[in-house]
């Protein structure tokens, strides 16, 4: 049951404390606030638990607390499994950042607390210690009472205290080590450093550090009501998600989606791999196809219905589904599907993933519009606006470093580029008009975007001689709907900047006829020749 809803857990006024979950929290959901992730699953999946430990890890927006024991991220489990593929996880992102000191484990002795259950006990069937029970359905729960724990929540014994206190402790070590490691220079270059033990940590270069530092780059600010706490506005760093609030697919149709079961393909199964803890694609093989084909085929028409958009939703991410809300997608997609002819609900619960991109594309498209129209009018309204607001970082932590090309800001820079973005780098290497150039890494944390009615991180930013930083796009020939839509901001961003500031979008070989748009040899001898 999805009780959260559209609650804006960002809020001061939101009433949730604790999330009961299964799966909901796999993907997608990230909250400033989020200490404590308890998990009874025995999961084994190095992918699943870097998604759950990830709930606790991702903080957008988050601040240093004052009490040093809430700026660190906890995990409670009772899964050995989980223990040893944690420690998997954080060999992984070593590469990225974190390295094993930065974990600390704390192995608690089992000890029984009041309002626990005792499975053993008389009057409790089906599942004693020695598991002899035929299983959960056996289970007689009359009569518990399930706020025990709660109001025997101050009876901790003195052992269950002492596991805590050896906890906190270790916390608030933790901490003190990070703030003294940042107190003794830039505070983001001191957590790369602690990090990632140094390894994969690159500076500025020192010929041009003093231009990058001087630099405050613009980005959009939106005006938020201050809480509870507090009458005076706030301004903070816009997000596409603070123009979707109003946005309510109830008030569109379902023109926008195209449904055409002959182009989608065969249905096909997601599952982890025997032989490594990766995601396979996998056909389904014939017995699969025809046991869903059977049991399809006994439903009514409206179970046919009601099982196709089912499937639908739930080949939609998580993500996805937190942004524009489970309530709304599941109205929606019920109107696609009660559009339908029966053939057409047959055929598409074959390939209810295709169904499932078919909706989302329309989705996006119609959000799209509408945060590009409401941006427009918070501009207007003065509720947007744009400030020197971004400074690059001291250090980047780089996990496929490339240092085979001149000027780069850093010691080195992302190295996964190819075709356009490879050649863009060689003539920005060898500009005589360039100072430096950095490559954008999207979505990773610390990169510059151009936060409007979309998040743009443009391929490279670099600085002129003349003291123009310039924003640049690389695009293939063709300029489709989300080529245009950055396009359109890029240039708007450029024109509100001021004259220190510019956005390229490069093509091939053909660019089409809109302002800023240029191919690679116009971008070389008209703005760099």
């Amino acid at each position: 049951m999805d009780e959260i809803g559209g609650a804006d857990l960002m809020s001061r006024a939101c009433p949730i404390r604790f999330i009961i979950t299964v799966e909901a929290l796999a993907e997608g959901w990230d909250c400033p606030f989020a200490y404590v992730l308890a998990t009874v699953a025995n999961k084994s999946s190095q992918v699943s638990v870097e998604q759950i430990v990830g709930r606790v890890l991702r903080q957008p927006y988050a601040v240093r607390a004052g009490a040093r024991s809430l700026n660190i991220a906890y995990v409670l489990t009772a899964s050995a499994d989980f223990d040893a593929t944690l420690e998997q996880v954080v060999r992984g992102l070593n590469g990225v950042g974190f390295s094993q000191e930065d974990v600390a484990a704390v192995d608690a002795e089992p000890t029984a607390v009041q309002g626990q259950i005792d499975f053993s006990a008389p009057g409790v069937e089906g599942a004693g210690a020695a598991g002899t029970g035929d299983g959960e359905d056996d289970l007689d729960l009359e009569g518990l009472d399930l706020r025990a724990s709660e109001r025997n929540a101050g009876c901790r014994t003195d052992e269950s205290a002492s596991s805590i206190d050896e906890i906190l402790a270790e916390s608030d070590s933790m901490e003190e080590r990070f703030e003294r490691e940042a107190g003794s220079g830039d505070v983001a270059s001191a957590l790369l450093d602690g990090l990632g033990g140094g390894s994969n940590v690159y500076r500025m270069r020192e010929a041009v550090a003093e231009s990058a530092k001087a630099l405050a780059v613009s980005q959009f600010m939106i005006r938020v009501d201050g809480g509870l706490f507090t009458d005076d506005e706030i301004w903070k760093p816009l997000d596409r998600e603070d123009l979707l609030v109003n946005f309510k697919l109830s008030k569109y149709g379902i023109d926008c989606v195209s449904i055409n079961p002959l182009t989608f393909s065969e249905a096909r199964k997601i599952d982890l791999a025997d032989d490594v803890d990766e995601y396979r694609i996998r056909q389904l093989d014939l017995s699969e196809r025809n046991n869903m084909t059977m049991l399809f085929a006994t439903m009514t028409d409206e179970g046919k219905r009601d099982s196709l958009k089912a499937a639908v939703l739930d080949a939609m991410s998580g993500q996805f589904k937190n942004t524009h809300g489970r309530s709304q997608l599941t109205q929606y997609i019920g109107r696609v599907v009660d559009d339908m002819d029966m053939p057409v609900v047959e055929e598409c619960y074959k390939s209810a993933g295709d169904v499932a991109r078919s909706v989302t594309y329309a989705v996006r498209g119609l959000a799209d519009d509408y945060c590009e129209e409401s941006f427009g009018k918070l501009l207007s309204r003065g509720d947007v606006r744009l400030e020197p607001e971004y400074r690059f970082p001291e250090s980047v932590v780089q996990a496929s470093p490339m240092t085979s090309y001149d000027k780069g800001l850093y010691e080195a820079e992302d190295g996964r580029v190819d075709g356009l973005e490879r050649r863009m780098v060689d003539l920005l290497a060898n500009s005589q008009r360039v100072r430096w150039w950095h490559r954008v890494v999207e979505r990773k944390a610390g990169e510059f975007s151009i936060n409007g009615f979309i998040n743009h991180y443009p391929d490279f930013l670099a600085l002129r001689n003349d003291g123009v930083l310039m924003a640049i796009e690389t695009k293939g020939e063709h300029l489709g709907e989300d080529a245009k839509r950055k396009l359109r901001l890029g240039t708007r961003w450029a024109d509100m900047a001021g004259a220190g500031f510019q956005y390229f979008m490069v093509f091939e070989r053909e660019a089409p006829d809109a302002d800023n748009a240029f191919t690679l040899a116009e971008f070389g001898s008209e703005i760099l020749g």
